[in-house]
């Protein structure tokens, strides 16, 4: 088990692997801790930092969105929500990490996400354009979590299944394309590795 300082939810291995229904779930790459620490100081809220991903082709798979995507994940995968508009005041509030090269070929894409809940992006990171529908989910570390399944359209969230919780003021979600049971597992699995990494 490794807990660093810095960890406000509870610690699980970080150095095996997981198979969830044929699909395995791998370490993150070491590096991507670094890019975490930075966004929690950055952002000034507990990022939540995948410690398990899913299997990947290329020796370091995981990364954050590119810059030139309409929902750029920007340095460190930390977006400024205000973006765009030159009155406000920068904003780096919401967390996203993308995983595109996996090697389960009906698995498209992973978001791991954190967000302000008062940040503008918040309902287009950790949620739906369009209608939600959800249900009750597992408890994530003591706080209760629900499925959120997004109708398709064009949006990053558009036809994935969502694992969503809230705690401390940020929202955190994981969410795959395609709405299965196994899409569920995978998740919680994920979820359940999660590194809060506070700034």
């Amino acid at each position: 088990m490794i807990c660093a300082a810095v960890v406000i939810g509870a610690c699980s291995p970080s150095n095996s692997t997981l198979t969830v229904d044929g699909v395995r779930l791998v370490p993150a790459d070491p590096g991507l801790h670094g890019s975490c620490l930075r966004a929690a100081k950055a952002g000034g809220f507990a990022v939540p930092c995948p410690r398990l991903i899913l299997e990947h082709r290329q020796p370091t798979a995981e990364s954050c969105l590119a810059e030139d995507e309409p929902y750029a994940g920007g340095k460190d995968c930390l977006e400024d929500s205000a973006a765009g508009n030159p009155t406000a005041p920068s904003r780096r509030d919401a967390f996203v990490f993308i995983q595109n090269d996996i090697v389960a070929s009906d698995v498209i894409h992973l978001f791991v996400v954190g967000v302000k809940d008062d940040s503008r992006l918040a309902p287009f990171r950790a949620g739906c354009v369009g209608p939600e529908a959800t249900e009750v989910g597992p408890a994530l570390d003591g706080q209760p979590s629900e499925w959120v399944m997004c109708p398709g359209g064009n949006a990053m969230n558009s036809g994935h299944v969502l694992l969503r919780w809230h705690r401390d003021g940020v929202i955190y979600a994981i969410s795959l394309h395609y709405q299965t049971e196994r899409n569920r597992e995978i998740e919680l699995a994920i979820a359940r590795a999660i590194e809060y990494i506070g700034p």
